[in-house]
């Protein structure tokens, strides 16, 4: 697990997991706050999420890598 970068989960970041929750649910898609808290994270560094949880796909303005098909 070194390599790994760890990111804070500072308050601003709880805050923005629950507009990103509100959005998704706004739309029409129910996004849990884990999801949401680690998608606040990425996007306040600027960074991909590498997932296969296809949930991630509904969180607007989120990068994550896309796996390809061998």
């Amino acid at each position: 697990m070194e390599p790994l970068v760890y990111l804070e989960a500072d308050r601003d970041s709880w805050l923005r997991a629950g507009e990103l929750v509100a959005e998704c649910s706004a739309r029409g898609s129910q996004v849990g706050i884990a999801d949401c808290l680690l998608a606040a994270l990425a996007m306040r560094e600027s960074a991909y999420i590498f997932t296969l949880d296809r949930n991630f796909e509904r969180i607007p303005r989120l990068r994550f890598f896309r796996r390809q098909s061998p």
